[in-house]
Formats: C-alpha cells, sequence, structure tokens
C-alpha cells in the first residue's frame, strides 16, 4: 500500500469515528432524556387532585319557552 492510500485509509476511519461518536453520544441522550421525562411525569402524575364533579349543566333545568 501506499502512504496516500494509508493516510486516506486512516482518515476516512477517524470520519467514521467521529460519525458513530456523535450518533451514539445523540442517542445516549435522548434515552436518558426519556428516563428523565417519565419521572418527571410520573411525579406530577402523584400530587395531581382528583378530577372536581362536574357542574350541573344549566340548559336541562332551564324552562322551555
Amino acid at each position: 500500500m501506499s502512504d496516500t492510500t494509508r493516510v486516506a485509509r486512516k482518515a476516512v476511519l477517524i470520519a467514521v469515528a467521529a460519525v458513530l461518536t456523535v450518533l451514539g453520544s445523540g442517542a445516549l441522550g435522548i434515552w436518558t432524556w426519556q428516563e428523565r421525562e417519565a419521572d418527571r411525569r410520573a411525579g406530577v402524575e402523584q400530587y395531581r387532585p382528583d378530577a372536581p364533579e362536574s357542574l350541573p349543566d344549566p340548559f336541562l333545568d332551564r324552562p322551555r319557552r
């Protein structure tokens, strides 16, 4: 192999490693964000008050014309 081929192959390997590192760190970031978001939502649901009783419908009790 010539020296130019080695340099080119090394550059391609470095570029591929860099792309894989960026994609891997992005996937890891999304995964950890989903875990934190699930924990946050569980905490919010834990302290959410019960739904109030429905209000009476004013149109049902209204006299007809």
